[in-house]
């Protein structure tokens, strides 16, 4: 039978050895959730879902890298603070002079340290 365990960046291991998928789930959702909230320990910490100690599936928090950025932290830590509009138009100008590229992988722009060119098209 399948050992499930549930491990949170900076908690540890929340939970070990159990042989109860749908409780192992629970638990790895929960503290997905946690982790986007940003909300106490949990938040913004890794979550890792172990079966039989391989990696089954692993949430990366927002912002878990300098160069990560997603359009939903975007949204809502930029434009719902005051000057938040002229601080969305800043990184719409930063967008267009800096090289992002898609990183599908973890479904974000990594933004490159060099200035756009013509041949990065």
């Amino acid at each position: 039978m399948p050992k499930y365990e549930v491990v949170v960046g900076n908690i540890g291991t929340v939970l070990q050895n159990s042989e109860d998928e749908d409780v192992a789930r629970g638990f790895y959702e929960a503290y997905v959730e946690l982790s986007k909230s940003n909300i106490g320990r949990a938040g913004n910490e890794e979550v890792t879902f172990f079966i039989d100690d391989e990696i089954e599936c692993q949430h990366d928090p927002i912002f878990a890298y300098e160069d990560k950025i997603t359009l939903h932290n975007l949204l809502n830590a930029i434009i719902s603070e005051p000057g938040g509009f002229a601080k969305f138009v800043k990184f719409a100008e930063d967008f267009l002079q800096y090289n992002f590229r898609w990183d599908s992988e973890h479904d974000c722009f990594r933004l490159s340290d060099f200035p756009y060119s013509e041949k990065d098209k």
